[in-house]
């Protein structure tokens, strides 16, 4: 009888592990190539949501696996926000102000000097706000609050941080 079930109960464990990974890879923001997202800006007026990684970087990683998966940061993007990754090293073609360059070329411009980093755009290609490090899924929904709240340039996102989070600050 423990020789027939063993297999089983082995089967059951692989299948019900393939089943965990499946949930947390399905359930990821739906990332844009550049040049799809400023289109689609242009007929939604969202903002795009640019998210520079590097293949090495570790909390790149972490935000993609642990952040954007959660049901309340994709409902926060999805609202007015249109994500982009960025790969800093990658050769992939984008057009920018109406100049094609490469996706590295593009961070260089937009001096992104650490991954993550976070930046916000207008559908015209103005710079709306920016984010470097990781971001648990509270700063980060605070942070496309902030960004959506339309007063980025007189209030800064520390201030912003203070008045509208629940708690202590850091």
């Amino acid at each position: 009888m423990m020789k027939k079930f063993v297999p089983f109960f082995l089967l059951l464990i692989f299948t019900l592990g393939d089943f965990d990974r499946g949930v947390a890879q399905s359930g990821s923001l739906n990332w844009n190539d550049f040049n799809s997202a400023v289109n689609a800006a242009d007929d939604n007026g969202k903002t795009l949501f640019l998210f520079f990684e590097a293949e090495w970087c570790g909390f790149c990683k972490q935000m993609k696996s642990e952040v954007f998966p959660l049901d309340s940061v994709q409902d926060k993007v999805e609202e007015g926000f249109i994500p982009v990754s960025i790969d800093i090293e990658s050769d992939e073609k984008i057009v920018y102000l109406n100049q094609e360059m490469s996706q590295k070329s593009f961070s260089h411009q937009m001096r992104i000097d650490a991954t993550p980093t976070i930046m916000f755009m207008s559908k015209e290609g103005e710079v709306i706000g920016r984010y470097r490090g990781f971001a648990d899924d509270k700063e980060l929904i605070l942070l496309l609050d902030y960004i959506r709240g339309g007063d980025v340039e007189n209030v800064d996102f520390a201030d912003f941080k203070k008045r509208n989070s629940d708690g202590p600050q850091n």
